[in-house]
């Protein structure tokens, strides 16, 4: 298998993890070999009669095996369709070939039938649609004039319809240069653009709506930079009012999530720099650089992943992207600094920190247990610990994330890996849910416990 693959075995960051050592001969059961597969972290000279990285290793190769061998009793068919999910690079040059060939007549298959439908709606267009001249556009704007009391009789004054209505009005008026938009109205255009763009360009050649252009200036007021900005946290202060607010408002939770992005780097004119590479600021990114060159990595890796952290609010209506960062790899070592950063400056900008949110995945559930007090044993949960951040010296809860949670438990129930049924439940445990529910007032909190025993059967009735 290794010699197929070239005589090396790369890892998921694409450094080689192991490789054809022919200059070792190995006898193993009476057989001798003239050479053997070594991890790439081999000791070379070890006291015992195998080294522990390699056998380490041996459960990964043996995984890598597996799914080769799959692989090569699969038909050629269903590893040269388009619709396989098998890398191109693990595919023989004959397969690859006839691979690509089925792309291709997929691609013009799908530009013929894009084309056709164009000719098709423009043809529709021509035979159906009307022309809007001078005066087809004078009479329109009359019988908008002439609807106008009406329609500020039916929409009071502060509706969304309202200003709708009368920036479509104004608007018709005033040459394209003049024009100014509602802030209300740049947001919905915003959400609208962002949702789809062309739909956003269509819906401008009915409606009159701010371009492209005046939409860039909105969304690049604030740099889009990694980390917590000063300008970002100064936004967030306006929007909240929080020197108006009363303290028991000012309560809020960070949430963090990583979300899939796509790779790539791109160069940034203004300020000279290329964007796209892993980034945790300055420190985490020179530590990482260092420990990066003891293993002989690479320096910079492109990122595949972004880590978010919002803002939300407890006790008022506020949900607010806060800080990102580039990730691949992430670590509960440097994701420690980072969480905490952004807690010490939200407390500085006044606001409360009482919990810190993220998913069961590895590395959070890491980054919950570094908590831990030299006193508690291994076996108790970390769910709280002091906000060295706080006046009152408050505590900072960790929970996991709810639907997370939820939706784990409906995977191993009826729709784990894609409704195999692959993953039974032979243990009956009884599972204990607690619902906190917490009134507007702040001054008293009620919990309901629901108890619930999982029935000791492999089916999935």
């Amino acid at each position: 298998m290794v010699e197929a693959k070239k005589g090396k075995l790369f890892s998921s960051s694409g450094d080689i993890a192991a490789y054809i050592d022919s200059n070792a001969a190995v006898e193993l059961n009476g057989q001798s070999y003239g050479a053997t597969v070594r991890s790439a972290k081999c000791q070379i000279l070890t006291s015992g009669t195998k080294c522990p990285e390699c056998v380490n290793y041996r459960d990964t190769i043996r995984s890598i095996h597996h799914r080769w061998q799959k692989r090569l009793n699969s038909s050629p068919s269903q590893l040269t369709n388009t619709h396989s999910h098998v890398n191109d690079r693990w595919l023989k040059t004959p397969e690859r070939k006839e691979k690509i060939s089925k792309l291709r007549q997929r691609v013009r298959s799908a530009e013929g039938m894009v084309k056709y439908m164009k000719a098709k709606i423009a043809a529709s267009t021509d035979e159906l649609g009307t022309h809007v001249d001078d005066s087809f556009h004078k009479a329109l704007e009359q019988i908008m004039l002439e609807q106008n009391p009406r329609i500020k009789k039916k929409y009071s004054k502060g509706t969304f319809h309202r200003l709708f209505w009368e920036q479509q009005l104004q608007s018709m008026s005033q040459h394209p240069t003049q024009r100014r938009w509602h802030p209300m109205l740049i947001r919905w255009c915003l959400h609208l653009k962002m949702i789809s763009t062309s739909a956003y360009e269509a819906l401008r050649g009915v409606l009159t709506l701010p371009c492209g252009r005046t939409l860039q200036d909105y969304t690049r007021w604030v740099k889009a930079d990694v980390g917590v900005q000063p300008e970002v946290t100064e936004q967030l202060r306006r929007e909240t009012r929080i020197d108006s607010l009363e303290e028991w408002k000012k309560y809020v939770a960070v949430v963090f999530d990583e979300v899939k992005i796509k790779e790539g780097i791109v160069y940034d004119k203004h300020e000279c720099r290329i964007v796209g590479f892993v980034d945790f600021g300055e420190v985490n990114n020179a530590l990482l650089a260092f420990e990066k060159s003891m293993n002989g990595a690479a320096d910079r890796t492109v990122a595949k992943h972004m880590l978010v952290f919002m803002v939300r609010g407890i006790f008022i209506n506020l949900q607010f992207p806060y800080a990102q960062y580039p990730t691949t790899d992430l670590s509960a070592e440097l994701l420690h600094p980072i969480a905490w950063e952004v807690v010490k400056n939200l407390e500085c900008a006044g606001f409360k920190v009482i919990s810190l949110t993220g998913d069961k995945a590895s590395v959070n559930r890491k980054f919950f247990r570094m908590h831990r007090s030299e006193s508690k044993s291994d076996d108790e949960v970390t769910f709280k610990v002091r906000n060295p951040y706080s006046i009152e010296k408050r505590f900072v809860y960790f929970i996991s994330d709810v639907p997370h949670l939820i939706k784990t438990t409906r995977n191993c129930w009826s729709n784990s890996f894609g409704h195999s049924y692959k993953r039974a439940l032979w243990v009956c445990k009884t599972l204990y849910f607690y619902v906190v529910c917490i009134p507007h007032s702040c001054y008293s909190s009620y919990i309901f416990t629901c108890t619930f025993t999982l029935i000791h059967t492999p089916s999935y009735t």
